[in-house]
């Protein structure tokens, strides 16, 4: 099974750093290099939540969550996915079906969304498409699927 799989860098996460460097010889309340505390007269540092970043890997295993309720077996087996773009906490996926024809499309796109948004911790916002080009074939289901649909793989 090949599907592309792009992210671009999410802004970092904060990290916090242990009181007074602990584990560095240094007494606890004595901050790290670098790390303001504020003066008298000062106002305390504005803290600001911490962001998750989001991973394709994450949405792949979200996206196995969803089942194909015809053969019971997950999307990404089947290969419908196509790509999945991380963008901070923007995801984009592109996804297809087996069939132009099929009726299970928009319900599948949906499902995918609302796993997606579930799973993963960070999501911001979730865009599922599904296009046409280029068509499925059985050739792109994994192994595992081909062998629990009686095909050799």
């Amino acid at each position: 099974m090949t599907w592309v799989i792009r992210a671009r860098a999410a802004a970092p996460g904060l990290s916090r750093a242990c009181p007074g460097g602990v584990g560095r010889g240094k007494p606890w309340g004595v901050p790290p290099p670098g790390v303001h505390t504020g003066g008298a007269g000062e106002p305390p540092p504005r803290q600001e939540e911490a962001r998750v970043a989001v991973t394709p890997e994450q949405v792949g295993e979200a996206l196995g969550l969803v089942l194909d309720p015809e053969l019971g077996i997950d999307v990404v087996a089947l290969g419908l996915v196509y790509s999945v773009e991380v963008r901070g906490g923007a995801v984009r996926v592109a996804m297809t079906m087996t069939s132009p024809a099929c009726p299970l499309g928009e319900s599948l796109a949906t499902e995918a969304e609302a796993a997606i948004r579930q799973a993963v911790p960070g999501v911001t916002s979730v865009a599922v498409e599904l296009v046409w080009e280029p068509p499925w074939q059985p050739s792109m289901m994994s192994d595992a699927a081909r062998r629990r649909l009686g095909q050799p793989p």
